[in-house]
């Protein structure tokens, strides 16, 4: 059982999951962890207003999560700090909760990463819907008008044509997929982890900037994958409804 690889003391990775009331998600998610996971592990949830209920069933069930309770008003890269602050690995594997995995892409990361030059930062796995199809692999560079284009819905990063996505084995891209990344722990707090000023996106993009202007780089691993439901971590609600615009101001 994974359970034999947890570690409290330092450990490979630690794993943070930021989850928002929501075990539909979650479970599949710990599960493929605690399946797939033979390097050395900590795994925090940051557990975001969670009913004193479901807060119970997850500690009862999965006694080897650390769980951090955020019951204020906080956005995705606020909740992940929170956990990162307290990140003892030696990789930080940041991961969304409507994620789940059937081999062990956190090990293949690590072997990735441990693969490439020193100046790599981090890597990812390309992700697929759970249908099969591709869902993403790399990302090309954003500038202020493919954002701008993205967000009146005239273009998709994914159907771009660049030389960060879509590449076989293990190839450089732009920026990390936020929803699955491993990083070097010492350089995400370097760069002073997530910047908070983002409520829910963009804060991903900026830490491939950040790290480029540092002399990183980031990569992906095309030949493993991910399962990612997209969007349900974040479902529509009246949360998302009053947050979407400081999104797109984030992000413009």
């Amino acid at each position: 059982m994974a359970e034999n690889n947890i570690s409290n003391t330092f450990p490979t990775v630690s794993i943070v999951i930021v989850c928002m009331n929501n075990l539909k998600n979650l479970y599949p998610c710990l599960e493929s962890i605690r399946k797939y996971t033979k390097v050395s592990y900590e795994c925090f949830v940051v557990a975001f207003f969670f009913s004193k209920e479901n807060l119970e069933k997850v500690k009862a069930d999965f006694p080897w999560v650390k769980i951090i309770e955020s019951n204020e008003y906080r956005g995705f890269a606020e909740n992940n700090n929170l956990a990162l602050r307290q990140a003892k690995g030696k990789y930080c594997w940041v991961l969304n909760d409507d994620t789940y995995m059937d081999q062990p892409v956190i090990d293949k990361m690590v072997e990735a990463i441990e693969s490439l030059p020193e100046d790599a930062a981090c890597v990812s796995p390309k992700s697929l819907f759970p249908d099969g199809r591709l869902q993403s692999c790399g990302r090309p560079p954003h500038t202020f008008w493919t954002t701008l284009l993205g967000e009146l819905r005239l273009y998709h990063e994914q159907r771009s044509k660049s030389k960060y996505i879509n590449q076989s084995g293990i190839f450089e891209t732009a920026t990390v997929v936020g929803a699955f990344f491993l990083i070097k722990t010492d350089l995400f707090r370097r760069i002073g982890w997530f910047n908070e000023q983002y409520y829910f996106c963009p804060e991903d993009v900026e830490v491939g900037m950040k790290l480029h202007d540092l002399g990183h780089k980031c990569y992906v691993n095309s030949d493993v994958y991910i399962y990612h439901t997209e969007g349900t971590s974040y479902k529509l609600s009246k949360t998302r409804a009053a947050t979407m615009p400081a999104g797109a101001e984030g992000s413009l």
